[in-house]
């Protein structure tokens, strides 16, 4: 036993459980006493974690990104908006070519797009409720 005590008083760094009591680095948090293992490992975890700390962009790298969002949205909404306005101006074409040159077949068209509502609508039941949505 005088021994160990002797071993002990030599080494000012130890602890009456006979684990060591380095000293934390810089910046760690101050462990309770633990087993030397879980203290190995908590500091090793916290170097990890310095390590791995995610650099943040700045400011200047938002913005840029904002502006191109907001460049592509806007391009976006330009180009269906021209392809919106194209298709109504043919398709106002086409029934006023209709309706002027062949008033026959303009009736034809219209009896037709009449007796196909039901079809559209009875298809757009059937898909609903096979789907499962309400």
């Amino acid at each position: 036993m005088k021994e160990h005590e002797l071993e002990r008083g030599k080494r000012k760094d130890a602890r009456p459980n006979g684990t060591s009591n380095e000293a934390a680095a810089p910046g760690e948090p101050e462990l309770p006493e633990q087993d030397p293992l879980s203290l190995l490992l908590a500091r090793e975890l916290n170097k990890l974690d310095r390590l791995s700390e995610p650099q943040l962009p700045d400011a200047e790298w938002f913005e840029r990104m904002v502006e191109k969002g907001v460049r592509e949205s806007r391009r976006k909404l330009a180009r269906d908006l021209t392809l919106f306005w194209l298709s109504a101006l043919g398709i106002l074409t086409i029934y006023a070519a209709v309706t002027l040159g062949y008033p026959v077949m303009f009736l034809v068209i219209q009896l037709a797009a009449v007796a196909a509502v039901p079809f559209v609508v009875m298809a757009a039941f059937k898909r609903k409720r096979v789907s499962g949505r309400d």
